[in-house]
């Protein structure tokens, strides 16, 4: 069986649609009620205290990795009085920007910076600076790992 290239592009071109579809799908369907009922589990199972998230939960994954919640509480620890949290907050909202730590083309890291608020990272911000924090930290690291 013989292929040509034409047939071998449209069938890459295929994948690529299909990848695209994927990933778009995953990001507008992305199960958030799941997603923050394993995160209480999780906390709970780790601390022995419960955390308790509200109804009103929004993710978002472009320009930069955001979570927001209302309603947010985590019980008392064993041995304190458990007729008010040990933290509560109406609306709990941050946002992370990650940028590679390069030298030359090989990633040796990860920098993230993060914020309170998830329209602190946007599209239309541009990365140049962004970017530089990351190559500045990268050097600056690269100095002291030698």
């Amino acid at each position: 069986m013989k292929f040509s290239w034409k047939t071998i592009v449209i069938g890459f071109g295929g994948l690529v649609g299909v990848l695209v579809l994927a990933a778009v799908l995953f990001i507008v369907f992305f199960p958030k009620e799941l997603a923050a009922r394993e995160a209480e589990r999780r906390i709970e199972a780790a601390t022995g205290r419960e955390l308790v998230l509200g109804d009103q939960i929004d993710v978002t994954f472009w320009p930069a990795l955001g979570f927001s919640v209302n309603d947010a509480a985590l019980s008392n620890p064993e041995g304190f009085p458990q007729d008010a949290p040990f933290i509560a907050a109406e609306k709990i909202v941050f946002a992370v920007a990650l940028m590679p730590l390069r030298r030359g083309a090989q990633v040796f890291g990860l920098f993230a910076l993060g914020s309170e608020e998830t329209e602190r990272f946007y599209a239309g911000m541009g990365t140049l600076y962004l970017g530089r924090i990351g190559e500045l930290v990268s050097v600056a690291l690269l100095r002291q790992l030698g």
